[in-house]
């Protein structure tokens, strides 16, 4: 019998993932609508280009609004939304991802007139 206690019905698990991709639709949708609905600044960023999809939404807000947290909503390459609601976890990794692609366009560039030898400070 698919009925729960209660006589409530059972739904297949694709229905409930149907489901909750739509809810987490719309609640994204809304929440970058009304400029998120914790006071914090919404980010919609993209895998793979973080820093870039991150700096004109940045540079868009207030310095009070970024003072109130960042609410991290991350995209795939064809725009869908990933799963997932901010509570900390989301923001944590958008500051690892920007760090890392800072980090390694660092390491791209020629820092000195070339005196010093590899693993030498800056300082």
């Amino acid at each position: 019998d698919d009925r729960l206690a209660g006589g409530a019905r059972r739904l297949p698990l694709e229905q409930k993932r149907a489901r909750l991709n739509e809810w987490l639709s719309k609640y994204h949708q809304e929440e970058l609508a009304h400029r998120s609905m914790f006071k914090k600044v919404p980010l919609q960023l993209r895998r793979g280009a973080v820093f870039d999809s991150a700096a004109e939404q940045l540079l868009a807000a207030s310095h009070t609004e970024i003072a109130s947290g960042l609410n991290i909503v991350y995209t795939d390459e064809q725009g869908r939304w990933e799963h997932g609601v901010d509570v900390g976890g989301l923001t944590r990794e958008f500051f690892d991802s920007v760090c890392a692609e800072i980090t390694s366009q660092l390491d791209d560039v020629d820092v000195g007139s070339g005196d010093s030898a590899p693993g030498d400070s800056l300082a």
